[in-house]
């Protein structure tokens, strides 16, 4: 909060993310604008997530039911509206320095726009049978969507839900049955189910992708977890050349 005193603009994910924005909306001064980034760009609901996972013998494993999926940011497209969102949003509290977002927003647009192509020839690389993610809880929602991928996450939405012995007999069962070729960790995320998972089916245990926030160093940026995570999904899913 004190770090707060004196911003003219304050922004935050949205979509129910941060459980903490009615207290910081009730210290705010006037003046001060929270924007929720994320509440301007169309949400993936948790029953069309859901269709996204692969069915197991007793139904879908994880924590699917009702809600809206958060993790916006895994998708491109989401990524360049909320550049559009954030530039309209600066512009507005500080027109004087207008062309300066603007052209800074212009740059990024192509950024991504390019990053969008890259990811798509990689991908593309990937058999569509083979496009199965295992990960450990449905954070990647909107990039399954994107890239026509199925999900199967062991522990559902939330990370601090731990998986009942049920859904993760339900996981083990998908992932013998679909042939899956790795599954895959998350930075923040306990592996111990996933390694469990690797050990009993004999599936290889996949690089780590970042899922939730970012990385550290070149991965700190949203290029760069994004290219980290399309780079770990199809060394493991692509064939060799």
């Amino acid at each position: 909060m004190r770090r707060l005193t004196g911003a003219t603009l304050v922004l935050a994910s949205g979509k129910g993310l941060e459980n903490y924005l009615g207290k910081l909306r009730d210290n705010l001064t006037a003046g001060q604008i929270l924007l929720e980034v994320g509440n301007s760009i169309p949400s993936m609901e948790m029953s069309e997530a859901a269709q996204l996972m692969e069915a197991a013998a007793h139904g879908h494993p994880g924590h699917t039911h009702g809600g809206v999926d958060p993790h916006w940011w895994n998708s491109v497209e989401n990524v360049i509206r909320a550049a559009r969102v954030i530039t309209a949003a600066f512009t507005k509290a500080d027109p004087g320095n207008a062309p300066f977002y603007e052209a800074n927003n212009r740059a990024y647009q192509k950024q991504l726009t390019d990053l969008r192509k890259w990811a798509l020839r990689e991908i593309g690389r990937i058999p569509s049978k083979d496009r199965k993610l295992a990960t450990a809880h449905l954070s990647m929602g909107y990039f399954a969507r994107d890239f026509g991928f199925k999900l199967i996450p062991v522990q559902g939405l939330n990370p601090a839900v731990p998986a009942t012995s049920q859904e993760l007999a339900a996981a083990i069962d998908t992932i013998r049955k679909s042939k899956i070729r790795a599954v895959f960790p998350e930075q923040g995320v306990n592996p111990k189910h996933l390694a469990r998972i690797s050990a009993e089916t004999g599936v290889r245990f996949g690089g780590q992708l970042i899922a939730d926030g970012n990385g550290t160093g070149d991965l700190a940026s949203f290029s760069g977890a994004f290219a980290h995570n399309v780079r770990t999904i199809t060394k493991e899913l692509a064939p060799l050349p």
